[in-house]
């Protein structure tokens, strides 16, 4: 990637990602790795995505709320489609992060 001077340079190699992760946007990067896992058919690559996107939520500090707001829809996404296990996942952490605050 060339980097773009009025906007610096560009990011590190291998760190490019989604825009949500260069512009610090916790809860984007959780919807965003979320909505990717449900697209993908249940697998270890979509339970990595979940399990990332958990552990982004339960580190954000700007906007917490939005980021377990993120979780939350995307556990009962995968309720409705019938990923029972991977939608208990995600619901669990709610609970954790209103202990945490």
């Amino acid at each position: 990637m060339i980097a773009d001077k009025r906007k610096g340079p560009g990011p590190k190699p291998g760190h490019e990602g989604h825009d949500s992760q260069r512009a610090g946007d916790g809860p984007g990067q959780v919807d965003a790795l979320c909505s990717e896992a449900i697209l993908l058919s249940p697998s270890d690559e979509a339970g990595a995505l979940l399990d990332r996107a958990i552990a982004l939520a339960l580190q954000e500090e700007r906007r917490p709320v939005a980021a377990i707001a993120s979780l939350n829809q995307a556990s009962e996404q995968l309720r409705r489609v019938g990923r029972v296990g991977e939608s208990r996942s995600l619901a669990e952490v709610a609970p954790v992060f209103v202990w945490r605050t």
